[in-house]
């Protein structure tokens, strides 16, 4: 099944959506520091959403996580399950949840480039155009919102088929 995907206009959804998130985070929270910015598609929602988080927000989620996860750890060693308790060693790095992100969903916006339900319909199909179009909003978002106060570790993600976190740029001040 070929669904409807308008490449062009999807690119112009997301510089406006990238534009949006950009004056809405120099406006209402000018002296934040930026560690990460996500930006996603969800093609059965037909949405996008730019996400921001901070380094002392990641640093605070990822303690958090590893909290529930050394629990779950200890019980399932104290089961014998050895295997199953290695799913929940501790984790190190960035919070790479933007639901879990200090500004998350910033700035949205609802597509008329393609159909709600575009991944159902598609069995998963649909990855195929979006994540390439997603790579080149992602290459957009790089010029366009390096002018925030970066953390030196700031990166730039984008969604993919597997991932709500997932292809990576490192952000660089101008």
């Amino acid at each position: 099944m070929r669904s409807r995907f308008d490449k062009r206009v999807y690119l112009s959804e997301m510089s406006k959506l990238i534009t949006k998130a950009r004056r809405k985070m120099l406006t209402k929270h000018p002296d934040v520091r930026v560690y990460t910015i996500s930006i996603w598609t969800d093609p059965d929602a037909a949405f996008s959403a730019v996400n921001f988080d901070t380094y002392e927000n990641s640093v605070e989620q990822v303690e958090q996580a590893n909290t529930f996860s050394k629990e779950q750890y200890d019980h399932l060693i104290a089961e014998g399950e050895y295997e199953e308790a290695k799913l929940f060693l501790p984790g190190t790095g960035r919070n790479c949840n933007p639901a879990d992100f200090a500004f998350r969903e910033l700035a949205g916006m609802k597509h008329s480039s393609f159909d709600p339900l575009w991944e159902e319909r598609t069995k998963g199909r649909c990855w195929n155009r979006l994540e390439p179009a997603l790579l080149e909003a992602g290459e957009l978002a790089l010029s366009e919102l390096a002018d925030f106060n970066l953390h030196r570790d700031a990166e730039l993600s984008v969604n993919s088929r597997y991932d709500w976190y997932d292809h990576t740029w490192r952000l660089k001040s101008l």
